[in-house]
């Protein structure tokens, strides 16, 4: 959606259409996780040439998840931007909480499973010391 398209459509009248095209949403769906009916939703279709041209537009030039495995990696990206997002937030405990989780990944999944560089598990101080290595160095 260019930016002239959606100038005159509301937050939820935007988040709509990336649901709906961008994430695949049914419009029942959609209507639930924006907090309107679904017959708003269909309203805005029939009513509001703005919002149905917008939406058309982008469900032409969506790029839609073609399988679950692509759905798991689109979902894994937004969730380590989230805990990137939360090393950032001012709050040293839920930076901490952040670094130490995406380590925990980088490492396999849990703290008990070794790393692939190292012979042994990464202890909490050594996973501590490292996230505060990083964010030193930032």
């Amino acid at each position: 959606m260019s930016k002239a398209q959606t100038s005159r459509l509301s937050d939820k009248q935007k988040r709509a259409i990336e649901l709906m095209t961008a994430e695949g949403y049914s419009k029942m769906g959609c209507a639930i996780a924006i907090g309107i009916s679904e017959s708003t939703l269909y309203r805005w279709f029939k009513k509001n040439t703005e919002f149905s041209k917008a939406f058309y537009m982008a469900e032409k030039t969506a790029a839609r998840p073609k399988n679950i495995r692509e759905k798991h990696k689109e979902i894994s990206e937004k969730a380590l931007k989230r805990l990137c997002a939360l090393m950032e937030c001012g709050d040293p405990k839920t930076e901490l909480a952040a670094a130490k989780e995406i380590l925990i990944r980088l490492c396999g999944g849990t703290n008990e499973k070794k790393c692939e560089n190292t012979e042994e598990a990464p202890s909490e101080d050594g996973l501590m010391e490292a996230v505060l290595s990083a964010l030193r160095k930032d």
